[in-house]
């Protein structure tokens, strides 16, 4: 048993909650030894299931959430991945803080980042009116035909 923030955690339940319906595939990511994991597979092969077990496997083991960071092709990925992150850790780790932890797209990080760690007051997402518009003048200022 270890304890984490004054509660105690069964890690050999909880490694077993995580692992015990894995396949053999699965279970290999999750006990992933390097920094970065990327999982690519096709729907509905479990990839969800594989990091919601990995990223509980990292937490049982000491990784503060508000380390992870996940990246996710879409916002739908990413609040299926958070719900079931979530769900599970009621049981697991019903005392565990997740603020913190980044569930979603590359460029919603971006975005966060921008907003809360630079010296940055002037920016502006463009969609893509104004990107063409921007693209355009530049061409016309640096002499580029279509």
């Amino acid at each position: 048993m270890k304890e984490e923030n004054s509660q105690v955690i069964d890690l050999p339940y909880i490694v077993s909650e995580l692992t015990d319906s894995l396949t053999e595939d699965q279970l290999n990511s999750v006990l992933h030894k390097h920094d970065n994991l990327q999982i690519k597979a096709a729907a509905g092969s479990g990839k969800t299931k594989t990091l919601v077990s990995l990223i509980l496997h990292e937490i049982a083991h000491g990784v503060k959430p508000s380390d992870i960071i996940v990246f996710t092709f879409t916002q739908k990925a990413a609040g299926e991945l958070l719900t079931r992150i979530l769900s599970s850790a009621q049981k697991l780790f019903p005392n565990t803080d997740f603020d913190g932890m980044y569930i979603g797209t590359i460029h919603g990080w971006c975005l966060k980042y921008l907003e809360n760690n630079l010296n940055i007051s002037n920016f502006m997402i463009l969609d893509e009116l104004h990107t063409e518009s921007l693209v355009l003048r530049l061409y016309d200022s640096i002499g580029v035909e279509d």
